[in-house]
């Protein structure tokens, strides 16, 4: 069985982990993106990009139906892009792109078990989905209310 057959294992596979120190990792990870974008902009900036990100990256699991996905670092590539983009930080943007193209391309994770990869078409899913609630939240207010988005600080 796969995710599309059993819903409750997509959204299992983004708080299960490989083990203790994936789970750490990610954990604070996503604590620290999270805090860093409600302190710049709002708690409800962050569901926002969580809401995105989960859309993105089920869409994504369910096409590429891996055998075996956990972990939660979609949503922390979304976090980084979201803030990366609020911030102008291209750079840092294309230094992220440049670290997917690498998993991609069979870089490995000292995080995961042998054999296991790390899922890039997950993280590149968070990191758009992130990138695209950026933009999002700058697009006149008009638009912007129909994507339910607090105005721009």
């Amino acid at each position: 069985m796969h995710a599309a057959d059993e819903g409750w294992r997509l959204a299992g596979a983004f708080v299960l982990h490989w083990g203790t120190a994936h789970a750490i990792v990610n954990a604070l990870a996503l604590i620290a993106l999270a805090g860093l974008v409600a302190w710049k902009e709002s708690w409800g900036a962050v569901a926002r990009v969580a809401s995105l990100a989960f859309a993105a990256q089920a869409l994504v699991l369910l096409a590429w139906n891996p055998e075996a996905y956990r972990g939660a670092s979609g949503f922390v590539y979304a976090l980084a892009a979201y803030a990366a983009v609020r911030a102008g930080a291209i750079g840092l943007a294309c230094a992220g792109a440049g670290y997917l193209t690498a998993q991609a391309l069979g870089m490995s994770s000292t995080l995961l078990p042998e054999g296991i990869s790390p899922a890039w078409p997950v993280h590149a899913a968070g990191a758009a989905s992130g990138a695209l609630a950026a933009v999002l939240q700058d697009l006149p207010s008009k638009i912007r209310i129909f994507f339910l988005c607090e105005p721009s600080r």
